[in-house]
């Protein structure tokens, strides 16, 4: 969490200029290695409490979500979407609150708002910061392609890491109603 916070944080202070890509770039893969070490946890729990179909099942989903989400804000009308920034920087600031009081006084409820919620706040978040890049891209000379990657990453993980709880979830309901209907 740390190493990430960090490579966000150095790459966010760099300017956007060609004497300072290399540092960028670098920051960007370090947040990219952080980010999948953070999962590759989760990754690998999964895959041995379950099996790799369930891993397969969520990457596969994640990235039918993001393609979905990214191809409408591709082919949608020229910055319809633009509106969406300000109410998607709202609600993932109500989710830290959440998240912060959900961890100071456990339940379900903040548990799922945390997990459902996060996954609504970040595919809109894959759709305003693909038409955020369109937009860039008709008005700079220069579109910051890193920034661009940035952010598409990090919507990407957050999605899958989301997903990826979720299905492990949904199959163990699936599990523990067919041992109720077996007995």
């Amino acid at each position: 969490f740390l190493v990430s916070f960090g490579s966000v944080m150095y790459y966010s202070f760099q300017p956007i200029i060609q004497s300072a890509y290399g540092k960028r770039r670098n920051s960007l893969l370090m947040f990219a290695f952080a980010s999948g070490a953070s999962i590759s946890p989760l990754i690998q729990a999964v895959a041995e409490l379950r099996s790799e179909f369930t891993v397969f099942v969520a990457l596969s989903s994640t990235l039918l979500v993001f393609a979905c989400f990214s191809l409408s804000a591709i082919f949608a009308k020229r910055r319809s979407y633009m509106y969406l920034g300000g109410w998607l920087s709202s609600a993932l600031s109500t989710m830290f609150w959440i998240g912060l009081l959900g961890a100071l006084f456990p339940n379900q409820l903040s548990y799922a708002l945390q997990l459902y919620g996060g996954l609504l706040i970040f595919s809109g978040y894959v759709i305003f910061d693909t038409q955020l890049m369109i937009e860039k891209a008709y008005r700079e000379t220069k579109p910051d392609v890193l920034g661009d990657a940035f952010n598409l990453f990090a919507d990407f993980i957050a999605l899958l890491r989301r997903i990826l709880i979720i299905v492990l979830r949904n199959q163990e309901t699936t599990k523990k109603s067919k041992r109720r209907s077996d007995s």
